[in-house]
């Protein structure tokens, strides 16, 4: 969603309390029953309320923002300010690059 519509995101894992995963681990892998979802701050109220009532824990780990940046506040105390821009050129480049083309 960022890459698509230009928005940044500021996240916030400080508060997750995953043992022995590295911020990339909590974000990008696959594991059985974590997922990360995205939704409308009107939405989040029910989506806690459907969560309690199922039993299953859920955290807000952040915020969709309007600066082209990604801000992620790791585990650990590390913070990284990301570029969106960057970002996009890297993820756009990098099958060419590995074909050579």
């Amino acid at each position: 969603m960022c890459f698509k519509n230009g928005l940044g995101a500021d996240l916030n894992l400080k508060e997750c309390t995953i043992d022995e995963l590295r911020d990339d681990e909590l974000l990008f892998s696959e594991s059985v029953g974590r997922f990360i979802i995205e939704t409308s701050p009107n939405d989040l109220d029910m989506i806690l309320k459907i969560a309690n009532k199922h039993d299953i824990r859920v955290k807000k780990i952040g915020d969709i923002t309007n600066n082209a940046q990604i801000i992620l506040n790791g585990l650990k105390g590390n913070s990284v300010k990301l570029n969106l821009n960057k970002l996009k050129n890297l993820y756009d480049s990098t099958i060419p690059n590995l074909m050579e083309i």
